[in-house]
């Protein structure tokens, strides 16, 4: 059968089995036997309380096959919110999913998992950017809308880690929908529920209007401890159905890092209605065949092709299977869009895997900044500019904020023009960078900037200052658009030596 042949199917069962005393839901899935799973495909009948065939009238008995397909009969499942005590202690920049927050409200330590980012529907700008958790991640100690998430620095206290309170203030929390079932109409079908956990918080994303790039916190589009398909970043969105019993599914949490599971049942009761219950399949990194553990609580399952199917809130604490939210009834519940691979920030500097964010501005196309952040990642020398310029990004930031001197070289230099003019050519690849504006020429800007910062930043700073200093100077001189920029970077990926470069748009001389 075809998901659209099963989904009717399943639904027609549920009609039909829901007319038996003490049933509640009905799931498809494995059956269960001796609380073993198999590979037996059922529906899965689930009741308050299992009671033995004598105990019942035969009318109250539920059938041992319906249309073909066997039926288990199983007890309503009691979901534990997964919150404790993480082992992740890095405090991260950028941002990324699988890491460790809490709100530390009324003095409470307790920590839950950052799932992934999304962007915020209805908002525009820098002000777009949410994480994703759990409801009972950050409400657990009296929390309300806007009380602020962290994710925090660690210290070892006697050999233990413990998360210090109150630092490194990440965002605030923005919406809260009820811990309940959650009416949804997937297209083509009828209206459903679908029990939801889930809480979003809006980035502290902080735009300076002194060098228009980013000062609040950094995130990216990664899971930790993720690599499949080649990549740790999130593909894209789908949904876990009928046909997907038996898929195997991931996750990347604060406590277990990454675990593999695989669908039992996509529709579950537990809690609520239609949750995904999820068996491990290979055993956790603290080596407990187990899918999750508590301070896992928030995180994305991510299915085969890396896509996002759902978020983590429990599990059974008889059975140790977990269970998640489906994907889509949280979004829409939260009013928002997952960052994935496929729809992507192209404007926001606080993305961190564009070298070129901090210069991408708001008219500049989705598709071509696309494709130079594609370009730029794609040969060596790009990658060693692009890792150098996430390394000391904030420290910059910082200095022309709070340094005078490097503020003032900053404005008099022109530093702000020459950003805008290198964000205006990346919107419009026709419009070239100049080499001078008002007597000040780009060489001047870079060495008047690199003087400063020596002198004002961090002796890493100054050392690679130092080191790149030259050929940042002959990349200057050599190129008047972006786009002639990255060509040299592939020049000197192979030749390790900046060269004169003709323009791909005009046949002159670009940066």
């Amino acid at each position: 059968m075809n998901q659209t042949e099963l989904a009717h199917l399943h639904r027609e069962a549920e009609a039909e089995l829901k007319k038996y005393p003490g049933v509640v839901g009905v799931g498809y899935g494995y059956k269960e036997r001796g609380g073993k799973v198999t590979e037996e495909i059922a529906f899965r009948v689930y009741v308050e309380e299992k009671k033995s065939p004598g105990a019942l009238k035969r009318s109250e008995i539920v059938p041992s096959v319906h249309r073909g397909i066997p039926t288990d009969v199983l007890v309503r499942r009691k979901s534990v919110p997964l919150a404790g005590v993480c082992d992740d202690h890095d405090e991260h920049s950028p941002l990324i999913g699988g890491i460790a927050i809490s709100t530390f409200k009324n003095g409470s330590l307790a920590i839950g998992t950052l799932g992934f980012f999304a962007f915020i529907s209805g908002k525009s700008g820098n002000n777009n950017v949410a994480l994703v958790t759990n409801n009972h991640v950050v409400t657990g100690n009296g929390e309300k809308v806007g009380d602020t998430i962290y994710q925090p620095s660690w210290q070892q206290q006697g050999g233990v880690w413990r998360p210090e309170p109150e630092t490194n203030s990440i965002a605030d929390i923005l919406k809260l929908p009820d811990k309940t079932n959650y009416p949804y109409q997937y297209p083509n079908e009828p209206a459903s529920v679908y029990y939801l956990d889930c809480a979003s918080g809006q980035l502290n994303i902080c735009v300076s209007p002194t060098c228009h790039t980013n000062c609040g916190v950094k995130f990216a589009n990664s899971l930790r401890g993720f690599n499949l398909n080649g990549s740790d970043r999130i593909a894209g969105v789908a949904r876990l159905a009928n046909v997907n019993v038996g898929d195997t599914v991931y996750k990347s949490g604060a406590v277990t890092g990454i675990t593999v599971g695989k669908v039992i049942d996509p529709f579950a009761v537990a809690t609520g209605f239609n949750v995904i219950e999820i068996d491990a399949t290979q055993a956790n990194c603290h080596g407990n065949t187990v899918f999750a553990e508590h301070g896992d609580s928030g995180s994305a399952i991510i299915n085969s092709q890396s896509q996002l199917v759902g978020i983590l809130f429990g599990h059974d604490p008889v059975t140790n299977r977990a269970h998640a939210c489906h994907i889509h009834p949280a979004m829409d519940a939260l009013g928002t869009i997952p960052i994935t691979s496929v729809d992507a920030p192209t404007d926001n500097p606080a993305f961190s895997l564009s070298a070129a964010a901090s210069a991408v501005s708001p008219d500049a196309t989705a598709g071509r900044a696309a494709m130079l952040r594609k370009r730029l990642e794609e040969t060596e020398e790009g990658r060693r500019v692009a890792t150098l310029v996430e390394e000391h990004h904030l420290e910059v930031v910082h200095l022309v904020n709070h340094r005078r001197r490097a503020l003032v070289t900053w404005h008099r230099k022109k530093g702000p023009s020459f950003l805008n003019e290198a964000a205006a050519n990346i919107g419009k690849p026709e419009h070239r960078i100049p080499r001078e504006i008002e007597g000040i020429t780009r060489g001047e800007l870079l060495q008047g900037m690199a003087s400063v910062l020596a002198e004002h930043g961090s002796a890493k700073l100054r050392r690679d200052i130092e080191r790149n200093l030259g050929d940042v100077l002959k990349y200057a001189d050599a190129a008047d658009s972006v786009a002639g920029l990255l060509d040299l970077l592939v020049v000197a990926s192979k030749t390790k030596e900046p060269e004169q470069h003709r323009g791909e748009e005009t046949g002159t001389r670009n940066w």
